[in-house]
């Protein structure tokens, strides 16, 4: 598994549907136990992406260099952050969240 179970975007079956019925269970399974819920955006995340992390995170999953070659030129269109509206750019955005979540 690439993706933590709660990312949905460009994932089929997944969405914003699949995320409440996740959340929905959770909390019904333990609701003593769910005491906070923290709610986040993340502004500008595309176009503050850095180019070499994407990268990075791309080369732990892919080892096939000539995917590699066409995924960079995916990430390098823009001089900074990656494209908004590639699906290239929604699962280089997945991967790169899921490093850290």
């Amino acid at each position: 598994k690439r993706y933590i179970r709660t990312t949905g975007a460009s994932i089929k079956r997944r969405g914003t549907h699949d995320l409440m019925n996740c959340i929905r269970t959770d909390l019904q399974k333990d609701p003593e136990g769910t005491l906070y819920a923290y709610k986040f955006d993340i502004r500008r995340f595309y176009d503050n992406a850095r180019q070499d992390f994407v990268m990075w995170c791309f080369r732990r999953v892919f080892k096939d260099e000539r995917l590699l070659v066409l995924l960079e030129r995916f990430v390098k269109l823009l001089p900074e952050g990656i494209s908004f509206g590639l699906r290239s750019s929604q699962g280089a955005g997945n991967l790169l969240l899921s490093v850290f979540l």
